[in-house]
C-alpha cells in the first residue's frame, strides 16, 4: 500500500513538474510575442502633448516656460529673479513676435510684423521708448526712424516715392532739413521751426542747378539761376 502510494505521489510530482515548466515557456513565449508586436506594429513616441511645460534649475527655480494662453502660444526664458529675458510669441493673428528684456522686466528689443504684413523692428531706451525704428515700407522699401527721449523723430532715412533715397533731419519733431536723390540729381531743402522751406539748393527737372532762399513767411527773396 505504501509502495503504490508512494508510486503515485512520485507520478503526480513528475506531472506537476512538466505543467510547470510547460506553464512557464507559454508565459515566457506570450512574453516575447508580445513584446514583439508591441515593437513592430506600435511606432515610438515622437511628439509630447501638453498645454505647458518648465525647465527649473537645480534649485527648482523656472528658467524657461512654454505656455498656450487665450489662443497665444508663448516661450519664455526667464532672469535668475524670475522676470522675462526672451520672449517668443505668435498672436491671434498669425505674426511671430520677438522680444527681449532688461533686468527689470523692460522692453529692450523688439521684432514683429506689422499690420500690412511687413516686417518691424524697436530698439528701446530705459524709459521703455522705441529711439530706433527700422522696417519695411508699403513699397517694399527699407526705412529707418531714430527717436529721441520724448518719442519724437529727429532723423529718418528712406525711399522716395519717384525712387532715390530721402533723408531728413528734425528738430523737436519738426522737419529742419531734407536731401533727397530723384532722378534728376541730388536736392537740399531747409525749413524753419514755421514748417516753412527757406532754402533750397539742387537739380531742377531739366537737370540744371538752381538755389533759392524765402523769408519766414515763404516769401521768396532770390533765385539762381
Amino acid at each position: 500500500m505504501n509502495q503504490q502510494t508512494d508510486s503515485r505521489i512520485s507520478i503526480l510530482e513528475r506531472k506537476l513538474k512538466r505543467y510547470h515548466s510547460l506553464n512557464l515557456a507559454l508565459l515566457i513565449a506570450l512574453t516575447v510575442f508580445t513584446l514583439l508586436s508591441f515593437k513592430d506594429n506600435t511606432p515610438a513616441q515622437e511628439i509630447l502633448t501638453v498645454r505647458g511645460l518648465k525647465v527649473v534649475d537645480e534649485s527648482g527655480r523656472t528658467m524657461i516656460e512654454l505656455k498656450y494662453e487665450k489662443g497665444i502660444p508663448e516661450i519664455n526664458a526667464l532672469s535668475s529673479s524670475g522676470k522675462k529675458a526672451v520672449s517668443l510669441t505668435a498672436t491671434s493673428a498669425g505674426i511671430g513676435d520677438l522680444y527681449t528684456f532688461d533686468n527689470d522686466g523692460d522692453v529692450l528689443f523688439k521684432l514683429t510684423s506689422t499690420k500690412g504684413g511687413v516686417g518691424y523692428m524697436a530698439l528701446y531706451n530705459s524709459k521703455s521708448s522705441a529711439v530706433l525704428e527700422s522696417g519695411i515700407t508699403i513699397n517694399e522699401a527699407g526705412y529707418l526712424y531714430l527717436n529721441d527721449r520724448s518719442k519724437k523723430t529727429f532723423f529718418n532715412c528712406t525711399q522716395s516715392a519717384t525712387g532715390g533715397g530721402v533723408l531728413a533731419l528734425y528738430n523737436d519733431g519738426i522737419e529742419a532739413v531734407n536731401l533727397s536723390s530723384p532722378n534728376a540729381g541730388g536736392r537740399i531743402g531747409v525749413f524753419n521751426s514755421s514748417k516753412i522751406r527757406v532754402g533750397y539748393l539742387g537739380a531742377e527737372d531739366n537737370k540744371n542747378g538752381a538755389f533759392a532762399l524765402w523769408d519766414a513767411d515763404g516769401k521768396r527773396t532770390g533765385l539762381m539761376p
